[in-house]
């Protein structure tokens, strides 16, 4: 995929409609949760990613303490640099994604809805049926979901025998 393509397709207003509609484009979310620096921010497909800036000497730094946090997809990212992420001296970002095995982001849904477009009727219909996400499907992961699994993630920090506190079903 070129940059221009790239560029056209993360842009919200070429992403079908879906439960996404109402919620915040590209740009950046920011709060602070219980003391800590927290971001959320889509990534190229649309799908929600969640952001908490840890000290570069915290524990959760080493991947042996990071797997202990219950959080969706696993705490996946430790790095002081993501686009559109701020450095904050002296921290990392701690981060998870909303793009993993059985959930569906804004792009992936548009790019599905584009293919069946081009089939036969009789095709589309029998794809619907294996494909249908109101049903079976991957999930989408909204914007409330993805804030509460950052919050989920800061209480475990806070509170290293709370390990159930992921909304993750």
């Amino acid at each position: 995929m070129t940059d221009a393509e790239y560029n056209k397709w993360s842009d919200p207003k070429n992403w079908d409609d879906g439960p996404w509609v109402n919620e915040p484009g590209m740009e950046l979310i920011e709060f602070e949760y219980k003391g800590r620096r927290c971001f959320l921010k889509r990534d190229g497909t649309g799908a929600w990613c969640g952001y908490v800036a840890i000290k570069i000497d915290s524990p959760y730094v080493s991947c042996e303490n990071r797997i202990k946090l219950v959080v969706h997809g696993d705490a996946t990212y430790c790095s002081n640099s993501f686009r559109g992420i701020p450095e904050i001296e002296g921290h990392v970002m701690l981060a998870f994604m909303c793009n993993n095995s059985g959930d569906f982001s804004p792009l992936s849904f548009t790019f599905q809805q584009q293919y069946l477009n081009r089939l036969s009727e009789s095709a589309r219909d029998l794809l619907r049926t294996k494909t249908d996400y109101e049903k079976k499907g991957p999930v989408y992961r909204t914007l409330e979901f993805a804030t509460n699994e950052l919050r989920s993630m800061v209480d475990q920090m806070e509170d290293p025998d709370d390990n159930k506190g992921s909304v993750c079903k």
